[in-house]
C-alpha cells in the first residue's frame, strides 16, 4: 500500500515541508469473509502518516490505516516511517543566460541582455542549498539578426540535476544581438628614433588582420584597427613588441594581441677597388673605339648604406 502524507499544507503554514520519507509503501495482511477478501485491492486501503505537530528534523511517525467495512488487519509492516521535515527557505541566485545552437556563418553572437539578473528560489533547505545556478537557455540556430524572446528559468544543482523549487520570476525577457563579421587589417603607429648611424629597415605585424564584429553600418566604415603607439628612442637592435588594439565600436571576435617586429640596422661604409681593366665602356659611338691611355691605377669607390646591403 503506498503511504500518503496528510496535513502537509499545515506544515507549509509553519514554514516546513516534508523533505523525504524512508519508506514509500507498507505491506498489509488483512482477513475477512472470503468474498470480501477476494475482491479487495490496494486501492481499497489507505495508509497514511499525519505530519501535523512535528518539528524540523527527523521524526518517526506511526502509520495509520483505513480499511473497508468487514475487513480486519492481521498485520502490517513497517508500523513507523522515518520522516524528515525541513524549513522552507529563500535564496537569491544569479541568472546565467546560456546560448544554444550556432548562428549563420559570418555572424557573431554579442553579449545578451536580460530583464532579470537574479532570481529568488524557495523550497526545502537542503534543496535550496544544493542549487548551483539558475539558467535561461536561449536558442540561436541559424540566426543572422537580433533575437528577442521570453525564456523560462530553470535551477540546477552542481551535478546538473534540475531542482524542484519555486522560482521568482519564472520568465526572463532576453535580447541576443547578432552581428556581421569581417577581417580588418591592423595598423601600428610608430615613434621610433634609432641611434645615430642606425635606421629602421622593415616593420612586420603578426597577425596582419583580425576578425571583428559590429553593427552593419559601423562595420562598413571600419577600414583598419589601430593599436597603441610603439615608442622607442636610441635603439640599435630589432624590437619585438606585443601591442593592444585600441577599443572602438566593434567586438574582437579573435581576442589576440598582435606582435610587431621592427628591424633596426646599422648604416656602414665600404670601399671597393676597381682596376682599369674592370671598367666597362658603354654607349660608344658607331665607328669609334675606346683606348685607355692612363696608367692602370686602381679606382676607389666608397658606398654607404644598410649593413645587410653593404
Amino acid at each position: 500500500i503506498p503511504i500518503i502524507v496528510r496535513n502537509a499544507e499545515a506544515l507549509e503554514e509553519l514554514g516546513l515541508v516534508v523533505a523525504g520519507i524512508d519508506i514509500s509503501e507498507i505491506r498489509v495482511t488483512v482477513e475477512g469473509y472470503r468474498n470480501d477478501i477476494l475482491n479487495i485491492t490496494r486501492n481499497d486501503i489507505n495508509a497514511y502518516i499525519d505530519v501535523k505537530g512535528y518539528k524540523e528534523g527527523l521524526s518517526r511517525i506511526p502509520v495509520e490505516l483505513e480499511l473497508p467495512d468487514g475487513v480486519n488487519i492481521v498485520d502490517f509492516s513497517p508500523k513507523q516511517v522515518l520522516c524528515e521535515l525541513e524549513a522552507i527557505v529563500n535564496r537569491t541566485i544569479d541568472l546565467t543566460v546560456e546560448i544554444d545552437g550556432l548562428v549563420e556563418d559570418g555572424y557573431y553572437i554579442g553579449r545578451s541582455v536580460s530583464s532579470v539578473n537574479s532570481v529568488i528560489i524557495r523550497g526545502p533547505r537542503s534543496v535550496v542549498n544544493s542549487a548551483a545556478k539558475a539558467v535561461a537557455l536561449f536558442n540561436v540556430n541559424d540566426a543572422k539578426d537580433n533575437l528577442e524572446n521570453r525564456i523560462p528559468i530553470d535551477v540546477y544543482s552542481d551535478k546538473g540535476l534540475e531542482l524542484d523549487v519555486r522560482i521568482t520570476p519564472e520568465i526572463a525577457e532576453i535580447t541576443v544581438p547578432i552581428y556581421p563579421t569581417k577581417r580588418v587589417e591592423v595598423s601600428v603607429p610608430l615613434a621610433i628614433a634609432p641611434r645615430e648611424g642606425y635606421e629602421v629597415t622593415t616593420v612586420t605585424i603578426e597577425p596582419k588582420d583580425i576578425l571583428i564584429a559590429a553593427e552593419p553600418n559601423a562595420l562598413a566604415n571600419i577600414e583598419h584597427l589601430l593599436t597603441e603607439v610603439v615608442t622607442y628612442e636610441d635603439v640599435t637592435n630589432t624590437i619585438y613588441e606585443t601591442v593592444s588594439i585600441v577599443p572602438g565600436n566593434f567586438i574582437l571576435v579573435e581576442n589576440v594581441n598582435p606582435v610587431v617586429t621592427i628591424s633596426i640596422e646599422r648604416i656602414i661604409s665600404k670601399v671597393l677597388i676597381f682596376n682599369l681593366s674592370e671598367i666597362e665602356f658603354v654607349n660608344t659611338p658607331e665607328g669609334y673605339t675606346v683606348s685607355a691611355t692612363a696608367e692602370d691605377q686602381p679606382i676607389q669607390v666608397q658606398v654607404t648604406g644598410l649593413s645587410s646591403f653593404i
